[in-house]
């Protein structure tokens, strides 16, 4: 329940209407009721909305279920649509106005403003949360990646890399065969400096329960994969990266590339997963570079990077969640000193529920 602040505004006929005991009750599911009472019969009605005189919504007082309104001097109007203010987990103020009306028309009225709070009960989106990763850095072909503790809703997702120069004919991004159920996000061939393959593919909600995700490709590459956990993903609306932003050839240490746009909406909540596979020349064991991650569009929280390095074929992981709503663009960076490499960056947006 809160306090108003009412005051009387418009003209009254010559009779006038007397409105009396106007109380607007704040409740516990996100709407509010408003009763009061007239000295007389009346119809009556609230126009509300979020600021004053800025109505954008209305209720009556309905003669049982409607849609006829009551003749009475005792009204309850239920206000059952709020307009959710800021979005948030919190209390917002709006504005009503009161009128109510003799004859249901341009008869006697009365014309009241006042102010009451409904606290929003909309849950809050929560953010996706990283669980775990699984890798499997002994080459093979077809590649298995045993996973364990999935649930039904979870978001995961796989990468593979092979360290080989298709070249020629075969540069098309379309090399690997995913389990079911997964969307091949990018599949890339860098033929130099070093020549790998890699790709990302995403299963935007497991049935819960996998436990063997093999990979195969087109040509029998011998490769490593690693899968990627995550839950509290909405799984109906994604935000992929407009582009998949890559660079072949030698770029020295320290090599970065900024991912293209990726824009997930009003929702703040997005947690932010990059992928940065960097071909090292020469890379092995013992040579695996570092890879870090930075939002150099929008506000994300910190960064947690993973590093992938199996046996000449590296990619680093980072994952963050953005704090403000809106479009974001990542820049990847990979060090290791005296050595190039050529860059596959892959942003994606998990959006909270």
């Amino acid at each position: 329940m809160n306090n108003l602040a009412l005051f009387a505004r418009g003209a009254f006929s010559v009779s006038g209407i007397i409105a009396s005991n106007i109380l607007w009750t704040d409740n516990a599911d996100g709407t509010a009721t408003l009763t009061f009472d007239t000295d007389v019969a009346t119809y009556a009605g609230v126009d509300y909305g979020l600021a004053s005189e800025a109505y954008t919504a209305s209720s009556f007082d309905y003669d049982g279920a409607g849609p006829d309104l009551k003749l009475d001097t005792s009204h309850t109007i239920e206000i059952p649509d709020p307009l959710y203010g800021d979005g948030e987990e919190d209390a917002d103020t709006y504005y009503f106005r009161i009128f109510a009306s003799i004859s249901g028309g341009s008869g006697d009225y009365i014309d009241l403003e006042g102010t009451g709070e409904i606290t929003q009960t909309v849950p809050p989106v929560s953010e996706p949360t990283y669980i775990a990763a699984e890798y499997n850095i002994t080459q093979a072909d077809p590649i298995v990646v045993t996973t364990s503790g999935v649930l039904a809703g979870d978001t995961l997702i796989l990468i593979a890399m092979a360290d080989n120069a298709l070249g020629g004919s075969n540069l098309y991004p379309d090399h690997f065969t995913w389990p079911s159920g997964f969307v091949e996000a990018k599949a890339w061939n860098m033929d130099s400096p070093d020549g790998m393959i890699c790709g990302v593919a995403v299963k935007k909600s497991a049935a819960g329960g996998e436990t063997t995700l093999s990979i195969g490709d087109d040509i029998g590459l011998p490769k490593v994969a690693a899968c990627f956990q995550f839950r509290g993903a909405d799984p109906t609306d994604f935000a992929f990266a407009t582009d998949v932003s890559t660079i072949s050839g030698a770029n020295a240490s320290p090599w970065s590339k900024a991912s293209g746009t990726c824009d997930p909406g009003v929702n703040d909540h997005t947690m932010v997963v990059s992928i940065m596979f960097s071909d090292v020349t020469g890379s092995g064991v013992g040579l695996d570079p570092v890879h870090t991650f930075a939002t150099t569009t929008g506000t994300t929280g910190a960064w947690t990077t993973l590093e992938f390095n199996g046996n000449r074929c590296t990619a680093g992981i980072g994952y963050a969640v953005q704090t403000t709503p809106g479009a974001f663009v990542v820049t990847g960076t990979g060090t290791l000193a005296a050595r190039d490499a050529g860059i596959v960056l892959v942003t994606i947006g998990l959006k909270g529920t």
